[in-house]
């Protein structure tokens, strides 16, 4: 019998006070998590402050966190992310996925 492994993920939207945890079992496809930020280039976000607090969040245990942004979110007047922003700790704008590292090869 075969188990699916899950990994939790959440793409925390401008407009949203609250994070709702996702579960996905595969990794994101490129054009899927493009999809997901507002389309076109998505960025690495190099520095966050709480890794700790998201992975507990996220619940990933020993495993990393991986934010991702719309590269181009400020040039295209995307919505300032109060939610986002906060817990990473840098300005964001538009929707951001943060997830477990492995669903992001």
């Amino acid at each position: 019998m075969t188990t699916t492994t899950t990994h939790f993920y959440a793409v925390i939207q401008p407009d949203e006070l609250t994070i709702e945890r996702l579960e996905r079992s595969t990794p994101f496809e490129l054009e899927e998590a493009q999809k997901l930020v507002g389309g076109g280039y998505i960025e690495l976000v190099p520095q966050v402050i709480d890794w700790a607090h998201l992975e507990e969040k996220l619940e990933t245990g020993e495993h990393s966190v991986v934010v991702l942004c719309n590269e181009d979110g400020m040039s295209k007047g995307m919505a300032f992310n109060p939610v986002a922003t906060s817990m990473i700790g840098i300005n964001l704008v538009g929707p951001v996925i943060v997830c477990d590292a492995r669903l992001f090869e």
